[in-house]
């Protein structure tokens, strides 16, 4: 039998994924409750993958491999969890009540923009209330009107630009 000082070092394979999934596990049940994220099983296959391209005969690769996704696991928790101080944040970002100015103003805009979308011509007008209103892709919208894609991406754009001129230049 060899002496670890005799041992040559092997080379070694990208992990399969239920392996990675294993080394995560156990690397979050020192945390608390062990967690499967897909966004952490990537990255640490992808630095098990760097390491490998640095060294690719490790003499204890699952020792390797443990300690990379330790390390990745540490990483990706401290990279989430950014604490503010309570006093930093707006009130509005944690609640918001709306004001019956801001209702006021909300409902004048609407009829604004109604009354705006009855100016169009009537062809924008159509494609831009299927649109928005009737919730019709590009794709339908061509198809019913036998026209292409890019005539009613135009029809879009030219009926957007009209409402916002018409927008800013109504004081209704």
């Amino acid at each position: 039998m060899p002496t670890l000082a005799q041992r040559a070092p092997r080379p070694a394979t990208l992990p399969d994924r239920s392996g990675i999934r294993a080394l995560i596990r156990l690397a979050t049940m020192q945390t608390g409750s062990p967690v499967t994220d897909e966004d952490l099983e990537q990255e640490a296959t992808l630095q098990i993958w760097r390491a490998l391209q640095k060294s690719p005969e490790i003499e204890y690769p699952t020792a390797f491999f443990s300690k990379i996704v330790h390390d990745t696991v540490r990483s990706h928790w401290r990279k989430l969890r950014k604490f503010e101080s309570i006093g930093s944040v707006s009130e509005k970002a944690v609640s918001y009540r709306e004001s019956f100015e801001d209702h006021v103003d909300q409902t004048r805009i609407r009829e604004r923009l109604d009354h705006c979308l009855k100016r169009l011509p009537s062809k924008i007008r159509s494609v831009v209330e299927r649109f928005y209103i009737g919730e019709c892709s590009v794709n339908d919208l061509a198809i019913s009107l036998r026209v292409s894609r890019s005539a009613i991406k135009m029809t879009l754009l030219r009926g957007r630009r009209e409402l916002r001129r018409m927008m800013s230049t109504t004081a209704h």
